[in-house]
């Protein structure tokens, strides 16, 4: 997975609830992701109150941008685009 790139993370619940996370990251997205399962893996009820969510399914990058402000904004652009499902 690439560095410098907007992402979308599909948050499930319950095998039911989804939600998507839109986001930006300048490091290594894999590492990112990573660090997220570990999160929730170690501690499942503290994530599940947080977020309401205990597992994560489908990871897109939306767009790449080298220059932090361009990613800014960019995200800002496709946040309002995502839909969350109950």
């Amino acid at each position: 997975m690439s560095h410098n790139v907007i992402h979308k993370i599909q948050y499930i619940h319950d095998d039911c609830v989804t939600h998507h996370y839109v986001g930006q990251i300048g490091r290594i997205l894999k590492a990112r992701i990573s660090k997220r399962k570990n999160h929730i893996n170690w501690n499942q009820s503290l994530v599940t109150t947080e977020i309401g969510m205990n597992s994560i399914g489908n990871i897109k990058i939306l767009d790449e941008k080298k220059i932090l402000n361009k990613r800014l904004i960019s995200e800002m652009i496709f946040i309002p685009k995502q839909k969350n499902t109950a």
